[in-house]
């Protein structure tokens, strides 16, 4: 799943509640995006952070690097040091309301130009899921 760029506030604390201890450790050391960037790589794995790009894995640093920051891999390996590995969860139900808020918002889109059966279908092919499944979501209530 690809993560929008920027979420909203109202989002953000949804998405964060929904975090398990350990994410919010995490994000409350590199912020939400961040950590959500870092759980769409490594989510239900364990990884270590170097804690520079001189070190004895410059090429792990440049990794994390790309996807969450220099500083924030700094921050992290900081905050994790005698951790030889670290799990990062994979926040399945922080990761569903992304998805169910962008289903959502992606219909009300549609249907300016579908049917409510239409929309439902072009998200359903587009996000491989069922049509049930598509109203499910988009008639769940607070989304």
């Amino acid at each position: 799943m690809q993560l929008p760029n920027k979420l909203s506030g109202t989002t953000l604390e949804l998405v964060e509640s929904a975090f398990p201890a350990s994410a919010k450790d995490i994000s409350r050391l590199i912020g939400i995006q961040a950590t959500l960037a870092l759980v769409r790589e490594f989510g239900g794995s364990e990884i270590s952070f170097p804690k520079n790009q001189e070190g004895k894995a410059p090429e792990r640093f440049a990794f994390l690097a790309n996807i969450i920051g220099a500083t924030n891999v700094r921050i992290l390996a900081n905050a994790y040091r005698g951790c030889e590995e670290v799990y990062v969860p994979r926040c399945a139900k922080a990761l569903r309301l992304i998805r169910d808020r962008e289903i959502v918002a992606e219909y009300e889109k549609l249907l300016k130009t579908n049917s409510a059966a239409g929309a439902a279908q072009i998200i359903a092919k587009k996000q491989r899921m069922t049509q049930r499944n598509v109203n499910l979501i988009v008639n769940r209530p607070c989304n």
